[in-house]
């Protein structure tokens, strides 16, 4: 039943490195968690454009922006 409550919660990963992407996703997927992710700023911006997320697990380091400036960005 907990899974449940979890199927509608949406997280969005934004974050450089691929195998963190990975690993993130596989484990909140596993828990019952809808998982989104995007590798730069940039990507991270256009998916909040298209879709609300319930949690974004932002990288502080990325690529093409900072992680404050991509929090301001996708609000």
């Amino acid at each position: 039943m907990a899974n449940e409550k979890k199927a509608n919660k949406t997280i969005l990963i934004i974050d450089d490195d691929e195998s963190i992407r990975i690993s993130f996703k596989g484990i909140l997927q596993r828990n019952g968690y809808e998982v989104d992710a995007a590798g730069t700023g940039r990507d991270a911006i256009e998916k909040t454009s298209k879709r609300s997320y319930d949690v974004a697990l932002i990288d502080i380091r990325l690529p093409d922006m900072n992680g404050d400036d991509l929090l301001l960005k996708m609000r």
